[in-house]
């Protein structure tokens, strides 16, 4: 009878402890407090992230269109305790790749092109490059244009502006565009697919408590049967 008590108490000492791991899944509030837990470094599997409210009450997130991204979702789910505060796009590149390419092309600016922008544009997904229309017909800047074409495909967007249209030249060692702001709609290359349906928070965080309570209705239960039966043996 003691053993059996004993192997009892232990199954529902892990129901609880199931129930600790479970509460202690999510590790932030909202999409904003995760996004800010990055502390400047973005996840491989990120494309875009911005607001649609002017803060962090709700976070949209990009990431690559692969598995790799899809999975990031259901991670990214689990970690926020407020899905409403999130939603999520797919775009082809990740915005660390696309730094790396604009880190890569500072050197043109050493150049003769008539390169005045250079940054990473999370809403287009692709690396921006912006030259002075006077050298559409410059025999060299028409070659390297190519060139860069050749390297990078559509991971870089090259445009032509006036120079009535040219900012300050940018400094090279920032990006002169980075993530798209409020107004900006991101352009996404394929269909975001529905985030599967969302329990609210007060209903998901009700499961485990009513799967930990009916477990140990049913352990104290069996606990209580054992012993009127052992009560009745040794009446008997």
């Amino acid at each position: 009878m003691r053993k059996t008590a004993a192997f009892l108490f232990a199954v529902l000492l892990l129901c609880f402890c199931g129930l600790h791991v479970f509460a202690s899944e999510a590790k932030y509030a909202t999409a904003g407090e995760y996004w800010d837990s990055w502390e400047g470094e973005r996840p491989d599997f990120i494309t875009s992230a911005y607001y649609t409210d002017g803060g962090f009450a709700n976070v949209v997130f990009g990431l690559v269109d692969n598995e790799v991204g899809r999975a990031a979702q259901q991670e990214i789910l689990n970690l926020i305790e407020d899905d409403s505060t999130v939603s999520f796009i797919y775009q082809t590149y990740s915005y660390n790749e696309l730094y790396e390419i604009f880190q890569e092309m500072h050197k043109y600016f050493e150049m003769d092109i008539g390169l005045v922008v250079l940054g990473v544009d999370s809403s287009e997904n692709c690396v921006d490059m912006e030259i002075l229309e006077e050298k559409a017909n410059d025999p060299e800047t028409l070659k390297l244009i190519e060139e860069i074409k050749g390297l990078y495909a559509d991971k870089v967007s090259v445009r032509w502006i006036s120079r009535d249209q040219a900012p300050v030249p940018c400094d090279p060692e920032e990006p002169t565009v980075d993530e798209p702001t409020v107004s900006t709609e991101p352009t996404q290359p394929a269909e975001p697919e529905a985030s599967p349906p969302m329990l609210s928070d007060s209903n998901r965080s009700m499961i485990p408590l009513l799967i930990v309570t009916v477990s140990a209705v049913l352990v104290l239960s069996v606990i209580v049967t054992a012993c009127k039966k052992r009560s009745a043996t040794d009446q008997q």
